[in-house]
C-alpha cells in the first residue's frame, strides 16, 4: 500500500493476503485500519457479502491498487512541473 502525503516521503506499507476456500485473513504493518472501505460497503449490503471468499480477496486488492491512483496522480503533476521548468 502507498500513500503520498504532500511536502512528504512517500509511505509504503506491507499488505499480505491468505486465502483459502472459505477464509481471507489480512495482515498489515501499520496502526490504520486500511480496510475500513470494504467493510462499510458490507455493512451497507453490498454484494461481498454473498460471494465467496474470492471475491472478498479480489474487493480487498482492488481497494489498495485504487490506493495508488492518487499518488500517481501527485507524481505525475510533479514530472510535468520539471519538463517544464527542463523545457524553459
Amino acid at each position: 500500500m502507498a500513500r503520498a502525503r504532500e511536502g512528504q516521503a512517500l509511505e509504503l506499507e506491507q499488505v499480505s493476503l491468505v486465502l483459502t476456500r472459505d477464509v481471507v485473513v489480512s495482515f498489515h504493518e501499520g496502526e490504520r485500519d486500511l480496510f475500513d472501505p470494504v467493510r462499510a460497503r458490507i455493512r451497507q449490503g453490498a454484494v461481498i457479502r454473498s460471494m465467496g471468499t474470492d471475491y472478498l480477496a479480489y474487493a480487498l486488492v482492488d481497494m489498495l491498487v485504487d490506493g495508488y491512483y492518487p499518488m500517481l496522480g501527485s507524481v505525475g503533476e510533479q514530472l510535468e512541473e520539471v519538463e517544464d521548468r527542463v523545457s524553459e
